[in-house]
């Protein structure tokens, strides 16, 4: 679905598309649990200029990318051959490398891009794809099985990624021992995340140090504070609580213990409202810095041993939520 959505999307046919075969691609794309961004550029012309417009500025300073996406824009004032092949031929170039770009976990160009780039009309571009991605993501109900196997919620491969609040809504929680679920989807969302928190260290949107520091800080917040306000909302009241070891009960969580080596320290507070309070900034803040400090890297066994474990202590019989 995400190659044919390229060709829709690049073509232009899909502005010929008959009603009815636009609202089958949208009830694929919400109901479906189909996150491609190029599908949703078809929902709407607005949305579709967007769409070719931003891969029109993510050419920009590669000549060769330039010229074959101008064969691709001239391609669709003729015939649809003409116009299949131009797309074939860029987007098996440089498909890879733009496609990590459009769903922003991997690299967050379009988000630093959208506030930061000189141009106006540049910003205003990537701002608007960054909010259709944003609120069609928001949309879609569920995980779809057959995806799912296939991969397309991995990491390096899901738009839900960059967004963490949206890939934290499609995870299985317990509320009762406040465990998370050992469903592929909810393990295949939590491996994501954590690469994506990882990822941030290796941010490099700016030369400038300082600047490039603080897109890392609002990256890191963004799934710190999305964390919470998912786990905050779904685990019992008692989750702050020590047991006879002095230990909290989320302390013992195995996720818990994935989150402190990457920085997070466990707030003494349940309350949603905080995270909007001084008092999170100072915490994220802190988590921040012990975070860019830390070490977070393994080899691939160590990795698959903490997967390992990780499974094996969801596992709960009480009913999941």
């Amino acid at each position: 679905m995400h190659e044919p959505a390229i060709y829709l999307a690049l073509s232009n046919i899909s502005t010929r598309l008959h009603g009815s075969q636009l609202d089958a691609l949208k009830n694929e794309f919400y109901g479906g649990g189909h996150p491609y961004p190029a599908l949703t550029s078809l929902f709407t012309p607005e949305k579709l200029t967007t769409f070719q417009e931003t891969i029109k500025i993510l050419c920009k300073g590669n000549v060769d990318m330039e010229a074959a996406y101008k064969k691709v824009e001239s391609a669709r004032s003729t015939n649809v051959g003409d116009s299949m092949a131009a797309i074939r031929s860029f987007w098996s170039t440089y498909g890879p490398e733009l496609h990590k770009k459009l769903i922003m976990s991997q690299d967050p160009d379009v988000l630093y891009k959208a506030e930061h780039d000189p141009d106006p009309k540049t910003r205003e571009v990537l701002g608007s794809y960054i909010n259709n991605y944003t609120d069609d993501t928001k949309a879609i109900e569920k995980f779809n099985q057959d995806e799912l196997e296939n991969g397309v919620y991995d990491y390096n491969q899901s738009g839900y990624a960059w967004n963490p609040e949206m890939y934290l809504k499609n995870a299985r929680v317990d509320r009762g021992p406040g465990t998370i679920g050992d469903d592929k989807g909810t393990v295949t969302m939590w491996e994501g995340y954590l690469k994506s928190l990882d990822n941030i260290k290796d941010i490099k949107v700016t030369e400038d140090p300082e600047e490039n520091r603080v897109f890392q800080q609002k990256r890191y917040k963004e799934y710190h504070k999305a964390f919470y306000n998912t786990i905050l909302q779904r685990v019992g009241a008692d989750w702050a609580d020590k047991g006879n070891d002095g230990k909290t009960k989320i302390e013992k969580q195995t996720y818990m213990s994935d989150l402190q080596r990457r920085g997070f320290s466990i707030p003494t507070w349940r309350d949603v409202k905080k995270l909007e309070e001084p008092e999170y900034e100072q915490l994220v803040l802190n988590d921040f810095d012990v975070f860019m400090k830390k070490d977070t890297e393994k080899t691939t066994e160590n990795e698959k041993e903490v997967v390992a474990k990780t499974i094996s202590s969801l596992l709960e019989p009480t009913p999941v939520i």
